[in-house]
């Protein structure tokens, strides 16, 4: 198995317009962490998700269920990319940005996949999202 380090941006994929968050503070979150380089699987994910506070602004918090901070361990590389931002704003598209420079992949699926079939075999195809 292959490791990939790439991110989801959940607003940007096809889904995200049928889902809500069970929070109604959160307004977007990014999913990161190391995947198989086959279409399914992962070996750690993390998040970051944008919050509305009770003032009104919105700020970004990180998310890491304990299954993965062995991976958040491999990830020092981001955690001082964000340190070294010293509490400047950051978005969900600068946090992209920063995810891209440091070599992750974006995996975000931005046109939903159809299923039908053809000759007695199901084929996979992708058509724009509605």
């Amino acid at each position: 198995m292959t490791e990939i380090r790439g991110f989801h941006h959940h607003s940007q994929a096809w889904w995200f317009r049928d889902a809500a968050y069970p929070d109604p503070a959160v307004v977007d979150m990014i999913s990161f962490g190391l995947y198989d380089a086959e279409p399914c699987g992962t070996f750690g994910e993390m998040s970051m998700a944008w919050e509305r506070l009770g003032s009104g602004r919105v700020a970004p918090k990180l998310l890491a269920w304990d299954d993965a901070w062995h991976v958040l361990a491999r990830f020092g590389d981001v955690v001082t990319a964000l340190a070294d931002r010293r509490g400047a704003a950051l978005s969900p598209a600068d946090f992209t940005f920063l995810l891209i420079g440091l070599g992750f992949v974006d995996r975000t699926e931005r046109v939903r996949p159809a299923r039908r079939r053809a000759q007695g075999r199901q084929l996979l195809t992708v058509q724009a999202a509605r």
